[in-house]
């Protein structure tokens, strides 16, 4: 859960902008996701929508309690505007 005993967060990025939640069990190395940000964009479909008005609140709830390795990265405006990857 967000904000819960256990959880870390590293920015992964020099300029502070974008920021990795994770849980303190979990063997990430932040500074290894710094390059996906920056090399070309490539996309892949899943074929799972999320609807105009549906809200993307319960995804982190169902991810966390099926997969262990579940993240979350946040990107301030900032981040978007230097050129960095948007997330969902």
């Amino acid at each position: 859960m967000i904000g819960q005993d256990g959880e870390r967060n590293d920015y992964i990025d020099d300029d502070r902008l974008v920021r990795l939640y994770c849980d303190e069990d979990q063997s990430i190395a932040p500074e290894l996701l710094w390059d996906p940000l920056t090399r070309p964009k490539s996309v892949t479909w899943t074929g799972v929508t999320v609807g105009p008005v549906e809200s993307f609140d319960g995804v982190w709830l169902r991810l966390s309690a099926t997969e262990r390795a579940t993240c979350r990265i946040t990107a301030k405006p900032a981040a978007v505007e230097a050129g960095l990857h948007r997330p969902a």
